[in-house]
């Protein structure tokens, strides 16, 4: 018998296949449980392809992770997603969204300036396995 495969299966495989750190699936399952995150998944043909996952607060709105399944990447994806995310950014009634991009992640910050980001600072170290540079990135909306 086939065991079902689930959003967080899903989630789960697309995050240890996209990032050196993965979170693992209780980290992931804990979001989907609190109202502070939003977790916005994309379908090519009934299957999960990429997910992004949103952090709000009472005032500010964070991108914290988008990805997205490594054979289905370079198809517009990860853009159909961000645009996603900015249309229910707009709906909770806020007025911006941030993300932090390793600088030289540069397919991901071409990405995020295709959809309306600006680079507005760097935080200096920001990365700890690497000691690399954050790059902050604000849309307003």
């Amino acid at each position: 018998m086939n065991k079902k495969i689930t959003i967080l299966d899903s989630i789960s495989f697309i995050e240890m296949e996209s990032f050196n750190k993965p979170w693992n699936k209780n980290i992931i399952k804990s979001m989907f449980e609190s109202k502070e995150y939003l977790i916005l998944v994309e379908y090519v043909k009934k299957e999960i392809v990429g997910y992004i996952i949103l952090y709000n607060t009472s005032d500010v709105v964070e991108v914290l992770r988008v990805a997205v399944m490594k054979k289905f990447r370079n198809q517009g994806i990860g853009k159909t997603l961000l645009e996603k995310a900015i249309d229910e950014t707009k709906k909770i009634g806020y007025n911006e969204i941030f993300l932090e991009v390793r600088v030289t992640n540069y397919s991901a910050i071409y990405l995020y300036k295709k959809v309306g980001f600006e680079k507005i600072n760097i935080r200096k170290n920001y990365y700890k396995d690497s000691n690399e540079d954050a790059l902050i990135m604000k849309k307003k909306l």
